[in-house]
């Protein structure tokens, strides 16, 4: 099932991703690649922003080698953008309200 999740405008210029960017020595695009990687799994996984893909798989996904993506991720737990495999403000700018499941009944 493809489920949706809030994308916020700011985005591609936030701060914490351009230092995310400064902490792992890579692009910002490839943070904002990543980002939105963690965030679309965080959806389907549907589990107050826990992602289940692994390095690897992002890695995979977008082209890139597996140490530049273990950085990125590690930059985002230094940052607090994430916490081990959660989103840190997930339930603070995803809501339950998006979710037409139950409307739909």
């Amino acid at each position: 099932m493809t489920r949706w999740y809030r994308a916020y405008a700011g985005t591609v210029s936030d701060a914490k991703l351009g230092e995310a960017a400064l902490v792992a020595e890579c692009s910002r695009a490839l943070c904002v690649a990543v980002w939105h990687a963690i965030l679309e799994d965080a959806a389907e996984t549907n589990d107050a922003g826990r992602f289940e893909t692994t390095a690897r798989r992002v890695a995979a996904i977008l082209a890139e080698p597996v140490k530049v993506i273990e950085s990125v991720l590690g930059a985002f737990d230094e940052i607090g953008l994430t916490t081990g495999n959660v989103i840190s403000a997930w339930r603070k700018r995803q809501y339950e309200s998006d979710n037409s499941t139950e409307r739909s009944r």
